[in-house]
């Protein structure tokens, strides 16, 4: 275990004293935030600089690791949440054809007093159609939340890959890098920053060939005091 520890220490070691392509990917971006060079901003980068950027240091590779490309599971999610979504949405149109009356005016008074509380029919009429508001809720904001990370993992990959490619016949495994730089924003100290990178290495299925690819800064974020 202590050599394997020795051995990813030297490599970050080694990535650090002989530069590495992540390197000069946040090297460009800054160079290119520097010079309000948007559009090498945009193709490189999710995020933008976090201010303006007087001047900026390399202090370490924190961490390299790699994981499988998430897309294939997110929409097989998205898409079980969807059908979730509107099977909730089918048991509320039903719900109101058949009690569309009494919703009407339970729906005016509680417009009047939200605190108010039938009872008998009425309240059990309230309460179903309060259940079925809530799970509809729930529904949607699963639904929403993995689109965007749907949406969110789409535009990183493509940004990485280089030729215009359906992201939805490739699979493989993304490259994750961090680093740590102290940061010197206008008018303020410099900071230490963690700058996340992606690189997304996919093949199409059933072929051994990698797309070609290059890294993406995912995320930079000021680093908490340890």
């Amino acid at each position: 275990m202590k050599h394997k520890v020795w051995l990813m220490g030297a490599t970050l070691a080694c990535l650090w004293a002989c530069g590495s392509p992540e390197q000069a990917t946040v090297e460009q971006f800054f160079r290119a935030s520097q010079t309000d060079d948007s559009a090498t901003v945009a193709a490189m980068s999710a995020v933008a600089a976090p201010g303006t950027v007087e001047s900026w240091e390399m202090v370490e590779i924190s961490s390299q690791s790699t994981e499988p490309f998430p897309l294939p599971g997110l929409l097989a999610e998205m898409k079980t949440a969807e059908k979730a979504r509107e099977v909730q949405l089918e048991e509320g149109r039903e719900y109101m054809a058949e009690y569309q009356d009494l919703i009407d005016e339970i729906t005016a008074k509680l417009q009047e007093d939200p605190d108010f509380e039938y009872t008998g029919e009425r309240g059990e009429v309230q309460t179903a159609w309060a259940e079925l508001l809530e799970g509809r809720k729930a529904t949607e904001r699963a639904y929403q939340s993995l689109k965007r990370a749907v949406d969110d993992e789409t535009k990183l990959a493509t940004k990485s890959v280089v030729r215009q490619l359906d992201l939805e016949d490739l699979d493989g495994e993304v490259a994750v890098t961090q680093m740590v730089l102290m940061l010197k924003l206008a008018d303020a100290e410099a900071k230490p920053y963690t700058v996340s990178l992606r690189k997304y290495d996919l093949s199409s299925a059933g072929s051994d060939v990698t797309e070609t690819s290059r890294w993406i800064i995912s995320g930079i974020e000021e680093k908490s005091p340890t």
